[in-house]
């Protein structure tokens, strides 16, 4: 899981570096170059609204004003040879002039779909029909039919390349800013669907950043004015703005939610819903015709800033109330969001600056630098309960393998006592039919005492001195004989007092013999052995095990395939864990035909 992290990480970097030099690349140098005549802005204008007329510095928003009034704006230019005109309009139907000769009309009804009352917001740049000369320019505007204000943007006038360079220069941040988001959230979508499977909660986690990140970049992307001036379809980016800003919220609350375990997460899904279905019907009414999504962004600016706060609520509440790490993890990037969209809807209507959304997409990028911080302990924290819940896992199946070694001694032990006892219960029967058969001096004394030494157990061969592990090889030499495999020891095992070290040396014994024989079994009749030594050599105990194998060892980032079932095996990492447990080692490896394995651990002062 930590490698596999790692190089999804890695490679949503890359991607992120690679749309970065990508967007900088497509200006050009033709585009943004030094040394350009700058273009103008024509500011001071005489507005003419309902036959009066006054001097007004632009850009100027007029209020309260009734839908589809005239305004007209003059203004003296002087063009020169290379010299257009940039206009740009909000939501009204626009003509330009010079020289009372028409040089662009935008808004007509049948240039904008059904659906939209008034037309989305234009950016052009018209050719003057004159130059060299002092020229009167006019615009005439018709205001909105849905809005009760009306925006009037400075023209700008200078050669094409001047005024993309004033455009770029401009805007150029929050453009980039919105094709990194967009990029950002694409390459954050496919991590997501990779890691689903390897870990679903990380996952989902990256999804609906990723989703945050689409939305948050589709809202800048359509609200910019430097996008308007490259894609010029106004109605696809007006519904892109939009929309992006209506459901804003919604991929935030779920990647709170994914991100924080919410000991009550009802309010938090009930917001969710509520700004979704607000977001629905608004486009359903604009479809329909009956309400435009400008008109109904003035709800959302209270919606969003109100669902942030709430956020930010529950977030602090579950923190400190609850005592959550991952809440406490939130506070800061919600509170970047919650203060951001507080300060742009702000500006909305005081106007610190005509860059919309600007100011909250720097929120947003702060907000997603820090969740890239987030995101790491996040992973950091996961990988780390993985590897516990791994690592008891491990033990209790340890446990479990020693639990069955002892098991198999205790079953040795209770047959011996059995036999024993049946011996014994015999033994009196045996010498009742002994003396009858001595006092009648019959000839078949000698052929029954002949049977009963036959049938007296021989005793338990002794191959160390240790009488658990003893027990342990006792049982497998057993396997061994019944099933044709070539058993052969040599052991020095010390008898030691210490009953847990005798219980864990045990368990290794009974896995490497265990293993071997499974080994044993997956091979020709007449190649099977195991030979198996041991001893100790300056306060160090060593095994060594050789058997027949079929080949088949897989060994991936030093834990043990099992050739048993699906997965890592528990055997060999269990010996492993029980030789480093006393400062030793255990190393396995296929040598040709056979199967090596060595086990060293240090017994001073045991």
């Amino acid at each position: 899981m930590k490698i596999n992290t790692k190089f999804f990480i890695s490679l949503q970097i890359i991607l992120v570096l690679l749309t970065i030099i990508a967007i900088f690349s497509s200006f050009g140098f033709n585009m943004y170059q030094t040394g350009l005549p700058e273009a103008s802005y024509i500011k001071n204008v005489k507005l003419i609204i309902n036959g009066v007329e006054k001097d007004t510095t632009l850009p100027y928003t007029l209020t309260g004003i009734t839908s589809e009034t005239p305004v007209t704006v003059r203004a003296y230019i002087y063009p020169k040879k290379e010299d257009f005109i940039y206009v740009k309009t909000a939501y009204t139907p626009a003509t330009v002039y010079t020289d009372d000769i028409e040089i662009y009309k935008f808004g007509k009804k049948e240039t904008y779909p059904s659906f939209m009352r008034d037309p989305a917001t234009e950016v052009f740049i018209a050719e003057p029909a004159v130059r060299n000369k002092k020229t009167e320019l006019k615009i005439e505007f018709l205001s909105p039919k849905t809005r009760g204000s009306m925006t009037i943007y400075p023209p700008i006038i200078g050669s094409i390349k001047s005024i993309f360079q004033d455009r770029i220069t401009e805007y150029r941040y929050i453009f980039l800013l919105a094709i990194v988001e967009i990029g950002t959230s694409i390459s954050l979508i496919v991590i997501s669907f990779i890691l689903k499977f390897f870990e679903k909660k990380i996952s989902l986690i990256f999804f609906w950043l990723g989703i945050f990140a689409l939305t948050s970049g589709v809202w800048a992307f359509g609200e910019t004015t430097l996008t308007a001036l490259v894609i010029k379809n106004p109605t696809f980016l007006y519904l892109c703005a939009f929309l992006g800003l209506f459901t804003l919220t919604v991929p935030l609350i779920h990647l709170t939610l994914a991100s924080v375990d919410f000991k009550n997460p009802k309010p938090l899904y009930i917001i969710s819903a509520f700004i979704t279905i607000a977001a629905i019907l608004s486009l359903i009414l604009q479809l329909l015709g009956i309400y435009p999504l400008s008109s109904s962004m003035y709800a959302f600016h209270i919606i969003n800033p109100c669902a942030l706060s709430l956020l930010l609520f529950f977030i602090l509440y579950e923190a400190f109330k609850n005592d959550s790490l991952q809440a406490k993890r939130f506070i800061l990037p919600i509170m970047i969001l919650a203060i951001s969209a507080l300060i742009e809807v702000t500006n909305y209507y005081f106007r610190f600056t005509y860059k919309l959304a600007s100011l909250f997409q720097y929120g947003i990028l702060l907000f997603i630098m820090v969740m890239g911080f987030i995101i790491g302990f996040y992973t950091r924290d996961t990988a780390k309960i993985k590897n516990d819940n791994e690592k008891l896992t491990s033990e209790l199946e340890f446990i479990r393998i020693q639990m069955d070694e002892q098991r198999k001694y205790n079953e040795l032990i209770a047959n011996s006592e059995k036999a024993l006892k049946k011996q014994r219960h015999d033994l009196r029967h045996h010498l009742i039919t002994i003396k009858e058969l001595a006092d009648s001096a019959n000839g078949e004394l000698d052929s029954y005492i002949n049977s009963l030494i036959d049938n007296v157990p021989k005793p338990q061969e002794r191959y160390c001195e240790n009488t658990a592990v003893n027990a342990i090889i006792s049982h497998y030499a057993a396997i061994c004989k019944d099933e044709n495999i070539t058993f052969t020891t040599r052991l020095v095992v010390p008898n030691i007092e210490n009953t847990g070290f005798n219980s864990e040396l045990s368990v290794i014994f009974g896995n490497l013999l265990e293993n071997a024989t499974y080994a044993c079994r997956k091979t020709d009749n007449d190649k099977r052995f195991i030979r198996i030594c041991s001893g100790v050599r300056y306060d160090t105990f060593v095994i060594t095990m050789d058997n027949s194998y079929d080949g088949n060892f897989i060994s991936v980032d030093g834990r043990f395939r099992s050739t048993k079932r699906d997965g890592f095996g528990i055997g060999l990492s269990s010996i492993q864990s029980v030789a480093r447990k006393y400062h030793g080692d255990a190393k396995f490896e296929g040598k040709g035909e056979y199967f090596q394995s060595s086990v060293y651990m240090s017994i001073e002062g045991i």
